[in-house]
């Protein structure tokens, strides 16, 4: 039985200091500080569990570069260092340097909190979903997702405030990542709004033609929010070197085991810092393999004995 200060909500993400996408460190830190800020107003106990995985020789480990939290009585910080010798043995010749969907299944499967939310360090989580959290009243038996806002990063040498930030974030949304696709809302000549007001249309046809093809994928692996029992029975998601949509797959294997998605209203959002991305591929591939896990029922793919890197001592720093 969890006790009152025992974390609610594990924040799960997973990175190394090698200056991915532009400002790494500077959107991971602003993560830490907006959780940080928001537990202590909500008086929420929260905790982040940063997987660091393969970190870069040449650089400081997160422990050392990384935002202390100031209300250690509402937020704590863990560390997991997923060493190279581990990587290497993992990816062979692969040539990323990060596995994303290992790492998080590492930081899930040794999580504290009772819901686990998977995330990004480039997310906002918004005031609005916070103060529904600090009612305490997640349900255990579905999982949650959120609509996703990107936003125009604010400047690398920034030190907003949390309420600075949340108000450049609400004022700033450039792009909607909706349950029907991404939606800009930048300027567009009348050719290009139609494009996408005929891309919105041919999703949501497909989506009312195959019932069993309805949730909610887009940018899964910014916010899947779930209990944690949940995620391990489902195992995690699927650990496989080709990481591109394995977000969307895990939602799937959630709904096999009889989960209903629940989705919090528009306001209750996250924002995404923008940032420079590498592109993805796979996609017809991935809508296969959703159709398969559909058809086949499946509940999870990997092994419950082994997944999550259970049998790794990996390094633990707590800030």
């Amino acid at each position: 039985m969890r006790t009152e200060n025992e974390p609610y909500i594990s924040f799960v993400l997973v990175g190394r200091n090698d200056g991915y996408g532009d400002n790494f460190l500077e959107r991971l830190n602003m993560f830490i500080l907006n959780v940080d800020e928001l537990s202590a107003r909500y008086r929420l106990p929260c905790e982040i569990v940063l997987v660091e995985w393969n970190p870069p020789e040449d650089r400081p480990t997160f422990d050392s570069v990384v935002r202390e939290p100031r209300h250690r009585e509402f937020l704590r910080l863990t560390i997991h260092r997923v060493s190279g010798a581990i990587h290497e043995q993992i990816a062979g010749d692969y040539r990323f340097p990060l596995l994303e969907f290992y790492g998080k299944n590492a930081g899930a499967y040794r999580a504290a909190g009772e819901f686990v939310l998977i995330t990004n360090p480039d997310i906002i989580i918004s005031d609005r979903l916070f103060s529904l959290w600090a009612k305490r009243s997640l349900y255990p038996n579905c999982f949650y997702r959120a609509v996703r806002k990107d936003v125009v990063a604010l400047a690398a040498d920034a030190e907003p405030g949390v309420d600075e930030l949340q108000t450049h974030c609400a004022a700033n949304v450039i792009r909607i990542q909706s349950i029907y696709g991404a939606v800009d809302l930048g300027a567009a000549t009348w050719g290009e709004r139609l494009r996408r007001f005929g891309a919105v249309r041919l999703r949501r046809l497909f989506k009312a033609v195959l019932p069993n093809y309805r949730l909610f994928t887009n940018a899964a692996g910014d916010f899947l929010l779930t209990h944690r029992d949940n995620f391990r029975a489902m195992a995690g998601y699927p650990e496989q070197l080709r990481n591109a949509y394995l977000d969307g797959v895990a939602c799937y294997l959630l709904n096999n085991h009889g989960l209903p998605e629940r989705v919090f209203a528009d306001g209750a959002c996250v924002y995404h810092q923008d940032h420079a991305r590498h592109p993805k591929s796979g996609l017809i591939e991935y809508r296969l393999k959703l159709l398969k896990l559909i058809r086949r029922k499946v509940r999870r793919v990997n092994d419950p004995a082994t997944w999550g890197l259970q049998g790794e001592g990996l390094d633990c720093v707590q800030l």
